[in-house]
């Protein structure tokens, strides 16, 4: 009996895995197309949703959690949020660590929501992850929390973050594990890239509408995974420090 709901438990993970796979590849040329579909959409009052369900998050306990979070932050003086959504992670680095600067940056009309509400002392400015308002040198880590697969630049929000770090800087990124949601055949697709263009991202056409949120990832545009993220990292000049794909996430150094 056991054993028959086992199988019957192992069934239905696999047809919810199945079911699950709703992002499709973007087959078109011109990326302007991603490009400004997302963005209008986060620039725009039609996000205001979107991040409304940012701000009802408890992203601390989660990013708690994480392999060596706490540790970088307490080594770290200024901390950049980027791509700060609502400011839920803002709010609370500056709630556990009142000592330093924390820093958050976001593109969306209504991002930062939590940030003005709590009138923490969180210095916020609202703008591009790709053209970040912040000095060369100026920070000890950067944070970027499910952002990198909001964009078409990943390369630019890479490279402005080892800009924006200090030697020795930390550049903790978390991205979603978007292999398993789409077809079998962009599976195959992606790891046959792996070993003969490294380089080539796999673009997706993003599904934005009223209840879209970062859970669901159907705002994504590119798909994400360790491998790519590493070799994107390595080639701005990025130190691996530790990559645990079981936590969507690669730590890494500028050397």
């Amino acid at each position: 009996m056991a054993e028959n709901t086992f199988k019957i438990s192992l069934y239905r993970r696999a047809m919810g895995l199945l079911r699950s796979r709703r992002l499709k590849r973007f087959t078109g040329t011109d990326l302007s197309i991603i490009e400004n579909k997302v963005a209008s959409y986060y620039a725009s009052q039609s996000g205001e949703g979107y991040y409304a369900r940012l701000a009802e998050q408890d992203i601390w306990d989660d990013m708690d959690q994480r392999k060596d979070f706490t540790f970088h932050c307490e080594s770290a003086t200024d901390i950049l949020d980027f791509g700060c959504g609502a400011g839920g992670l803002s709010v609370a680095l500056s709630q556990h660590y009142p000592q330093k600067q924390i820093h958050a940056l976001d593109i969306g009309l209504h991002a930062a929501a939590l940030i003005n509400q709590t009138k923490s002392k969180v210095s916020f400015q609202q703008g591009s992850v790709l053209d970040a308002p912040f000095h060369d040198s100026s920070m000890d880590m950067i944070v970027s929390r499910f952002v990198i697969e909001h964009t078409i630049d990943p390369d630019k929000l890479i490279s402005e973050a080892y800009r924006m770090l200090r030697p020795n800087g930390i550049m903790y990124l978390l991205y979603p594990q978007l292999l398993l949601k789409v077809p079998v055949s962009v599976i195959i697709r992606e790891v046959f890239s792996w070993l003969f263009l490294s380089r080539k991202l796999t673009y997706l056409d993003p599904q934005i509408g009223t209840t879209t949120s970062d859970a669901d990832d159907q705002d994504a545009v590119w798909l994400t995974n360790p491998v790519k993220i590493k070799q994107l990292l390595k080639a701005y000049g990025f130190e691996i420090v530790r990559s645990v794909p079981t936590q969507s996430l690669v730590i890494a150094r500028k050397c």
